[in-house]
Order: structure tokens, then sequence, then C-alpha cells
């Protein structure tokens, strides 16, 4: 994992791509594992950078609370949630139902 991760950040698509499904993969085959947590805390700062804010609020609001980086996880979501809002007003979307 800390190898795609990595190449990831040489942040061509191609490898942003493999790293996006390796940590995908990693969820779906050990989604209770003790490295759970950690794949998603990476997969959410990489939809978080991507700007796709629905997924990364997802991937943060999976991760438990005894997780090491709990409080950023915490921040993390709540921009994520006002980044998302300010994307649908200015879109002239409603939010409301969302929030």
């Amino acid at each position: 994992m800390l190898n795609a991760s990595l190449l990831a950040r040489q942040e061509s698509a191609a490898s942003l791509e493999q790293y996006t499904t390796l940590l995908e993969e990693h969820l779906q085959t050990w989604g209770t594992g003790p490295t759970a947590d950690k794949a998603r805390w990476w997969l959410g700062r990489l939809r978080q950078l991507e700007k796709a804010w629905p997924e990364a609020i997802a991937a943060y609001r999976a991760i438990s609370a005894d997780f090491e980086h709990h409080e950023q996880v915490v921040r993390r979501t709540a921009l994520c949630y006002r980044r998302r809002f300010d994307a649908l007003r200015q879109a002239g979307r409603p939010s409301e139902q969302e929030a």
C-alpha cells in the first residue's frame, strides 16, 4: 500500500486511478481489519483532493472513532461538507435535503 501511495504522488491520472483501485480493493477485502481506517483515511484525502465531496465524506464518515487521526477526520469531514454545500449553491442546486 505504501508503494502505491508513493506512486500516486506522481499525480498522473493512471497512478491515481491505480492507487484508488488498490484502496477500494483493500477495503473490500479487509474492510473490518486493523488497516481499514488507514485505507479510508487515504481514500478520503484522495477524494478530497479530487473535490469529490460526497465520496470524501463517505470515506471519512466510515472511519472509527478510535482512529489515531480522528480529530483531523472530523475537521476534514466538516470541511468537505462546507465545500459540498458551496458547490451546490454555486450550481444553483438546493442543499437543504443533503444538510
